[in-house]
């Protein structure tokens, strides 16, 4: 999780990711009872699962190994990754929990609202879209909640009928790639919440409500 001291640097980040980077990254803001803007905003990213972090940052990197080998060695990789972590924590690994930037946004809320205070609207920012449950690999890392980051979101707007909830997305992703409405479509399928709604941003970012 990064903070920034103002939305505009915020979004900034977020777009600057955004270019050929495969990662989702999530930026949390806020505007008050008085429709003022939080200058306080969260940016968060996702962390792919502990034995591609090891495959990434070259502690399990396989190399000048013949083409007719290749299968054994990925078989004996993963052997020994499921080893080191049967045997040791994340950290001792060098690895950090996995899960969708979004999962780590919504276990960072309470304490995020804490810190802006006096909150009525809030406004997610994300690159893609959020996951559904028919995607192929929907969000899974985060204990007590519901598969997928849209079912995620119904459940966190659910929570907290006080606030207003804005998930705006710059792509689409997943099963969500072709859907000519994909804002009604992620509106229905969380249950048409009254205080959740979705926007593709296909003409610049809502900075601020009227």
């Amino acid at each position: 999780m990064e903070q920034f001291n103002s939305v505009h640097e915020g979004m900034a980040e977020l777009h600057k990711r955004n270019v050929g980077n495969k990662k989702i990254h999530a930026l949390l803001t806020f505007q008050h009872n008085n429709n003022k803007l939080c200058k306080t905003c969260f940016l968060f990213d996702s962390k792919e699962d502990a034995g591609s972090q090891l495959v990434k940052y070259d502690r399990l990197k396989i190399s000048n190994v013949p083409v007719l080998e290749m299968p054994a060695a990925l078989a004996a990789r993963q052997v020994a990754i499921d080893a080191e972590l049967a045997e040791g924590n994340l950290d001792e690994l060098g690895v950090v929990q996995e899960g969708h930037a979004e999962e780590f946004l919504i276990d960072f809320f309470e304490t995020a609202v804490a810190l802006a205070q006096d909150v009525k609207y809030v406004t997610i920012y994300i690159t893609h879209s959020p996951c559904i449950p028919s995607d192929r690999k929907p969000s899974h890392s985060l204990p007590g909640w519901p598969a997928s980051c849209t079912a995620k979101f119904a459940k966190l707007a659910a929570d907290h009928p006080k606030y207003s909830f804005t998930i705006a997305f710059l792509k689409k992703y997943g099963n969500l790639q072709g859907n000519d409405a994909p804002q009604k479509f992620l509106k229905n399928l969380s249950g048409d919440r009254a205080n959740l709604s979705f926007i593709e941003m296909k003409d610049g970012p809502p900075y601020e409500r009227p």
